[in-house]
């Protein structure tokens, strides 16, 4: 999966002429964002919707929404988190892509089942991403990005409390 997020990120970063984007203050975004990847030793999905507004050109704020499904062998571990976030987009005129990072905070209820016990609990997590969308018509931008998440309970793959993936995301512009 690793893998394809690279080639997601060449090929959106190859394009030679985007459209002029929809950053400006008051535009709404509703962005969804996903990876599903099999690593031969099990299955991770997630799926993330977040919606927000721009309150100065190419600065936004809102809410997001996670759903994440790990399965590895017996185990199985749902993640659903939700937060707060914000992002700044960085156009250039010499790129024909637009780079962003942002920030998320949020809380996470967590639940695993491993076949012989359920077990869960509620955590909360910060989240850092950075990504660049190329502009497909003015209102619709696809892109890559990579993002780690940070929790403060073993809620990931192998009880572990960070996260990395490389996912893949469609921003709407109204």
């Amino acid at each position: 999966m690793k893998r394809f997020g690279l080639i997601a990120a060449a090929i959106v970063l190859a394009a030679t002429q985007g459209m002029a984007a929809m950053l400006a203050e008051g535009t709404r975004e509703l962005g969804v964002t996903g990876e599903l990847s099999d690593n031969g030793d099990g299955m991770d999905m997630t799926l993330k919707l977040l919606g927000g507004y721009f309150f100065m050109n190419n600065i936004e704020a809102g809410g997001v929404v996670t759903h994440e499904y790990h399965s590895y062998g017996d185990l199985t571990r749902l993640v659903t988190t939700a937060g707060v976030m914000g992002e700044y987009n960085y156009p250039r005129p010499e790129l024909p892509v637009i780079p962003y990072g942002g920030v998320g905070a949020g809380v996470a209820y967590w639940s695993m089942d491993n076949g012989h016990a359920d077990d869960s609990d509620i955590a909360f997590i910060l989240s850092g991403w950075v990504g660049a969308k190329y502009y497909v018509v003015e209102s619709l931008a696809i892109g890559c990005q990579f993002e780690v998440d940070i929790a403060t309970d073993d809620i990931y793959d192998d009880g572990d409390s960070m996260d990395w993936k490389f996912m893949l995301r469609t921003n709407f512009y109204f």
